[in-house]
Order: C-alpha cells, then sequence, then structure tokens
C-alpha cells in the first residue's frame, strides 16, 4: 500500500478516479517486480545449495 501512497502523494490536488487506477497499477507493479526479485534470488541460493550438497555427498 505504500507505494501507491506514495504515487497519489505525487499527485496532489483533486484525484480523479483514473488517477486512482493508475495508482493502483502502480502498486501491483512494484509488488508483482519485488516477488520476481525474491523468486529469482530464491532459485539462485537453491541451485547454489543442491550444487553445493552434490559436491559434498560425491567427495565422501
Amino acid at each position: 500500500m505504500s507505494a501507491l501512497t506514495g504515487f497519489l502523494a505525487d499527485h496532489t490536488g483533486t484525484v480523479e478516479h483514473a488517477m486512482r487506477l493508475d495508482g493502483y497499477v502502480h502498486g501491483y507493479r512494484i509488488a508483482f517486480l519485488a516477488g520476481a526479485a525474491l523468486f529469482t534470488l530464491a532459485l539462485a541460493a537453491t541451485g547454489l545449495l543442491v550444487k553445493s550438497h552434490r559436491t559434498s555427498t560425491a567427495a565422501s
């Protein structure tokens, strides 16, 4: 919700319905980008852990 609040704070005055909808779209865009970034980091960490586990098992 803070992305929407920040977006609307930049547009002072009367906020029309279309401007509020733009704010919602902006908020969802930020949320999806943050989710994609976290997913990418989790995928990379999982890949490194699996590779590390295979290497340590093969050495034993």
